[in-house]
């Protein structure tokens, strides 16, 4: 089974056996436009990302950190982002395991992991123990069922 951790954000972080990164999903120039059309313009890009994401690697199910309450514009770019992967997988018929941050954490810290601010790598670096958990943690639930 070929997971995809995704830590959402305006920097989504990402991470499959094997590869890992951050897409962008707000860009230079955006800000010009209104709020709405700014918020449809980010997520069909995270739309597209993540369709080509999951051919490019044969991914079979999303791993989805599940985002505490935030408030404030930040909480609907990362509601939304979450409806649209959440959208994804379910019109190519993948499973999806929502993880909540204090699992994943507390497992990573035991093995060295720390916070990094999102733009210094931290949504990469968070995405790949969201993964490493999982593999370890969660796989092998699913798989007994």
């Amino acid at each position: 089974m070929i997971p995809l951790a995704l830590d959402p954000g305006k920097m989504t972080g990402w991470a499959v056996p094997g590869s890992s990164g951050a897409e962008q999903i707000e860009r230079n120039g955006d800000g010009k436009m209104p709020l709405s059309l700014r918020h449809g313009t980010w997520f069909g890009r995270a739309r597209a990302w993540v369709s080509a994401t999951i051919d490019r690697h044969g991914v079979e199910m999303i791993v989805l950190e599940r985002q505490p309450v935030i408030r404030g514009n930040g909480s609907l770019v990362t509601l939304g982002l979450r409806g649209v992967y959440l959208e994804v997988a379910w019109s190519r018929r993948l499973m999806v395991d929502e993880v909540a941050p204090s699992k994943w954490q507390a497992w990573a810290k035991s093995y060295g992991w720390r916070k990094v601010g999102a733009g210094n790598g931290g949504d990469e670096i968070d995405a790949v123990a969201i993964l490493e958990w999982w593999q370890a943690i969660r796989l092998p639930e699913v798989k007994n069922g």
